[in-house]
């Protein structure tokens, strides 16, 4: 098992990574037909999402997926698919260099597709110094330098919240736990319970 392959989320001209939903998942690919599989160490989801606002809409902009009618040599297989109009892209696996090959075997470009999630996701940007990386699933959010929170409501943009400084209190309260005979640790006044292969959270007061 490896690092997880990270959905994308577009936001304010700057790519983000999500690394964490509070109320279960952001899109899953059976919300538009479509059914995925694991074929690659780095992405046993099988997909991966891009994602964005516009109009205060959640937006699918582009899905990146492996699908099972398109492996193998069979010219009669299944084709993919189109989605709201869009034909998936299909890459040339004779052009691809060597370590340069396309973790998918479909595309869909500019979707566009509208979402109904509702709750928070939280969006990172640039590893914190001297965290420690974990060699397989997702990294939790707290090892991340920026932080920010946003929540919706049926897809519908609501709120936005940087949380990087509340994210620096766990994680100092992470490395002081991970001292030996430290007894300061565990005095955060908040914690982050994370699942680091399916990327919920929950945000927890501490008393």
């Amino acid at each position: 098992m490896t690092m997880q392959i990270y959905d994308i989320f577009r936001h304010e001209g700057h790519d983000y990574l999500v690394a964490g939903m509070s109320e279960g998942d952001l899109f899953t690919p059976s919300d538009v037909g479509l059914s995925a599989v694991g074929v690659d160490t780095a992405c046993w989801r099988g997909f991966q999402a891009i994602l964005t606002i516009h109009d205060g809409q959640l937006l699918l902009s582009t899905l990146h997926i492996n699908l099972q009618e398109h492996f193998g040599d069979d010219f009669s297989r299944k084709l993919p698919p189109n989605i709201n109009g869009i034909v998936p892209r299909i890459p040339d696996r004779e052009l691809e260099l060597p370590g340069e090959v396309d973790p998918f075997n479909t595309h869909y470009d500019q979707l566009n597709h509208p979402l109904t999630y509702t709750g928070g996701v939280l969006l990172t940007h640039g590893f914190a110094d001297g965290v420690h990386l974990e060699e397989m699933g997702f990294q939790e959010p707290w090892k991340y330098e920026m932080v920010i929170e946003l929540t919706f409501n049926k897809g519908v943009f609501s709120d936005e919240l940087n949380c990087s400084s509340q994210m620096q209190s766990i994680r100092q309260a992470q490395q002081a736990d991970l001292t030996p005979n430290n007894s300061h640790s565990k005095q955060s006044n908040c914690t982050m319970v994370f699942n680091v292969f399916d990327r919920s959270y929950r945000l927890d007061a501490g008393t």
